[in-house]
C-alpha cells in the first residue's frame, strides 16, 4: 500500500467505501435510491479540500499572489458545483422517497414551505 499514490489510494478508499454503503444499504432500497444515497455521502477530494483550505488560509494573512487568487476562485467555483450537485441529489431522493409530499405544497398563486413530515407539521406559507 505504501507504494500506492495519494490519488490511487483515495480513488481505492472511495470504491471500498462505495462497496461498504451498498453492502449495509437496506434491500428494500431501489438501485435510483442506492446510487442517490452513495452520490450524496461522495465526499469531496481530500487534496481539493487541503489545497482550498491552504489558499484560504493565505488570503486571510495577505500573503496570496495573484495567480494564487485566481486558482482560488476557480477551487470556489468547483466546490459550489459539488455542493450543487450534491443538494439537487438530495432533492431528487426526497422526492423520489415522498412524491406526494414534494408536491401538495406547490401552488403557483400561493409557494409554501412544506414538511415532508405532514403528519407532524403542516405546511407554512412563505
Amino acid at each position: 500500500m505504501k507504494a500506492f499514490d495519494t490519488d490511487t489510494l483515495e480513488q481505492f478508499m472511495q470504491q471500498v467505501g462505495n462497496l461498504v454503503a451498498r453492502k449495509k444499504t437496506p434491500n428494500h432500497l431501489s438501485e435510483r435510491e442506492s446510487d442517490l444515497l452513495m452520490a450524496i455521502n461522495n465526499s469531496i477530494p481530500a487534496e481539493l479540500q487541503q489545497r482550498f483550505e491552504a489558499l484560504s488560509a493565505k488570503s486571510q494573512s495577505g500573503r496570496l499572489f495573484p495567480d494564487e487568487h485566481a486558482e482560488m476562485i476557480h477551487l470556489i467555483d468547483v466546490l459550489e458545483q459539488k455542493h450543487a450537485e450534491r443538494l439537487e441529489k438530495l432533492l431528487d431522493l426526497a422526492q423520489l422517497r415522498a412524491p406526494a409530499t414534494s408536491t401538495a405544497c406547490l401552488t403557483p398563486d400561493q409557494p409554501k414551505i412544506c414538511s415532508p413530515f405532514p403528519n407532524f407539521a403542516p405546511c407554512f406559507l412563505s
